[in-house]
């Protein structure tokens, strides 16, 4: 059976599992604790999914066409998720949420520092 149903199905079954016992036992204090386990193994257990596809395959291979496309396609994602963070900050200080929009904008300036950082050490090594 290929991984990624297994995966699914683990998850799936780990969420069913902790609906019913939310269901059994609606204040039980490790019920949060539980679904943040489950989201951190979800994107873990992905990520080593992916980078076990792209061993076999060899698409993230230098000069590899598919690296190509997912370098494009993650700078033009990068910069939606700008716009993105930026109108949801906006809408915020629209209805009157400032403590939260200044918050959304405080972010998507860390967002932006952090990317010109990682620029200037990426161009040092090149240099």
């Amino acid at each position: 059976m290929r991984a990624w149903f297994v995966f699914a199905g683990g998850l799936v079954a780990a969420l069913v599992g902790i609906g019913a016992l939310t269901r059994a036992a609606p204040h039980n204090p490790f019920i949060p604790a539980l679904y943040g386990a489950v989201v951190m193994a979800s994107g873990l257990g992905t990520l080593a999914l992916r980078k076990h596809r792209e061993k076999r395959d060899r698409t993230a291979a230098d000069g590899s066409m598919e690296r190509e496309l997912a370098d494009r396609s993650a700078a033009w994602s990068f910069q939606v998720a700008l716009v993105v963070i930026a109108g949801f900050g906006l809408y915020l200080l629209l209805i009157d949420q400032v403590g939260s929009g200044l918050l959304a904008f405080g972010l998507l300036g860390v967002v932006v520092a952090v990317h010109w950082i990682h620029y200037a050490i990426l161009r040092d090594r090149l240099t």
